[in-house]
């Protein structure tokens, strides 16, 4: 029986794209998903395909790609049309060399590198973001998520899909191009607010890679974020939340994340200052390298109980009428509740779908989400996705709409802007929810 036609985000392995065969998926974005492929017994390539018809987005990242070359970028192998998808509408995909490795964040929490690796994996995507500036182009996306760490140190900045180069043509509408709002710089959420911003769209610049770069490498030693610029709030030096972090490194950071854009200085200044701390670093920076307890990634706790009765009951009700009172119920819930010096708010808005199981690991990851103080300086912890699944979590088969599929276990997509904070956690620039295993029926009293 032949099956019928699958979208771009859902295809098969042994799915033939033109000369290429696919493996698995190694991932999926906003614009693209990605796949491990093969072709004549070759080594395995990273095939990015398209999730829209004929978007312009490929096609400038493949030039973007031709135009970079350094070790630590993927080499573009070639870009292609695959027609396909329930409409039989071509979808442009691009060929790169396949990079292994895990992304920076969780490279920092499960190997606990020295102080001396951390400096020199922050060199090395200093030098790729150099290699892309001195090639004309800008990355307009530096964030953990896109630099993966891979055997022995070496790193890859990958997703190039937001980047631009001089006499590219604009792609999206608005004051700011696509990007993630907590590394976006000063002067770009500046714009944002301006009564000009519906005028003259923002012109990024190298400076902007460089805050990104800041803010990347201050949420690794941290595990927070810092303070938006347009918080006005002060900004601890990463040193004085971690003591681990060399003062060599917070310096550099601080100097990353300056107001002034000439302050930061260029890639290629930072990079050889960051390898020149790790050279002359004595033996301190030798000591394994952890997050501070009070700032640490967190999980959800390992006594999660099954969904409360009054959301069991929620579930006899229509979508449509489960997910608005769900909520509904979150929202005043948190209005009412007393927010204390050193406790984070939490804030959630509706998402997207009305299903009843959105409606229950909404409300559910709201009720169980641990308040943790920490400093009030930085009210922004930053959850990352668990490796695995919670306790009391729904594992897969997942649902195919509206919930999604990681790390072996089920969740569900919040419309937030990162940071998530207590609302939810933190995935390729998305905020998530654990979605709640149903109860199993207790069938010890049947016979």
């Amino acid at each position: 029986m032949q099956q019928p036609p699958l979208p771009p985000d859902a295809l098969w392995p042994d799915t033939a794209i033109d000369t290429w065969r696919l493996l698995d998926r190694a991932g999926c974005g906003t614009y693209g998903a990605v796949y491990r492929a093969v072709r004549n017994g070759q080594s395995p390539v990273a095939l990015k395909l398209a999730l829209y018809p004929g978007d312009k987005r490929f096609e400038r990242e493949a030039e973007l790609l031709r135009r970079i070359q350094h070790p630590s970028v993927p080499r573009m192998v070639e870009s292609g049309q695959w027609v396909g998808g329930p409409w039989e509408k071509s979808y442009p995909y691009l060929v790169m060399d396949w990079a292994d490795g895990v992304p920076l964040y969780q490279w920092a929490r499960s190997t606990h590198p020295t102080g001396r690796q951390v400096l020199q994996i922050l060199a090395r995507l200093g030098r790729a973001l150099q290699a892309t500036h001195e090639a004309g182009c800008l990355h307009r996306d530096v964030k953990g998520d896109n630099a993966l760490v891979g055997p022995g140190g070496r790193l890859t900045l990958v997703d190039f899909g937001c980047g631009t180069y001089p006499g590219a043509p604009p792609l999206t509408e608005g004051p700011l191009a696509p990007g993630t709002r907590p590394y976006r710089s000063p002067q770009a959420l500046k714009h944002q607010r301006s009564p000009w911003r519906n005028i003259t769209p923002y012109e990024a610049s190298a400076a902007d890679d460089v805050y990104a770069l800041g803010v990347t490498a201050y949420r690794m030693v941290t595990g927070v974020y810092p303070p938006s610029p347009l918080e006005k709030m002060a900004r601890p030096p990463a040193h004085t939340l971690n003591p681990n972090v060399l003062p060599e490194l917070s310096a550099l950071i601080e100097r990353m994340l300056s107001e002034s854009p000439w302050r930061r200085g260029s890639t290629e200044d930072l990079a050889q200052a960051l390898e020149a701390a790790a050279a002359n670093a004595g033996p301190e920076a030798d000591v394994p390298f952890v997050i501070h307890e009070p700032v640490r990634t967190h999980v959800l706790p390992s006594t999660v109980r099954a969904a409360p009765s009054r959301w069991r009951e929620l579930a006899r009700l229509t979508p449509a009428f489960a997910a608005v009172a769900a909520y509904a119920l979150i929202y005043f819930s948190m209005q009412e509740a007393p927010q204390t010096p050193g406790t984070f708010p939490l804030k959630a808005r509706p998402e997207e779908s009305l299903k009843v199981g959105m409606a229950r690991a909404a409300a559910d990851a709201a009720r169980f989400f641990p308040l943790t103080p920490a400093p009030s300086v930085v009210p922004v912890v930053a959850y990352d996705m668990p490796s695995r699944a919670l306790k009391g979590q729904k594992r897969p088969p997942c649902r195919p709409r509206g919930e999604v599929e990681i790390n072996g276990a089920c969740w569900v997509r919040l419309d937030l802007e990162l940071p998530c904070r207590e609302a939810g956690y933190e995935y390729k620039g998305k905020c998530y929810v654990p979605l709640i295993a149903e109860e199993r029926p207790d069938t010890s009293g049947l016979r």
